[in-house]
């Protein structure tokens, strides 16, 4: 692959590890807790009020993770230098 997004999971880690450009979506839980370290990455997390709650059930529909859309992670893919 020439470029991986993984949410904020074990295999996002593992994925890390083949240091290619990487996007990390967080949705409930912090970014600065769970991210992956990857020297070519991006976390993104919505700005949204209840952001880091690590609710498994969401009474806001998981608007955390809706509000993150293609658009924002193609861009975060653009910062890194990959486009298409």
């Amino acid at each position: 692959a020439l470029a991986v997004v993984a949410n904020d999971t074990g295999p996002a880690h593992v994925l890390a590890a083949a240091n290619k450009p990487m996007v990390t979506i967080c949705g409930p839980t912090d970014p600065i807790r769970v991210r992956p370290l990857c020297s070519k990455g991006e976390t993104l997390q919505a700005d949204v009020e209840c952001r880091n709650c690590y609710l498994k059930e969401c009474p806001n529909g998981h608007i955390c993770m809706e509000e993150l859309t293609v658009d924002i992670v193609m861009s975060a893919f653009n910062k890194l230098g990959v486009s298409g």
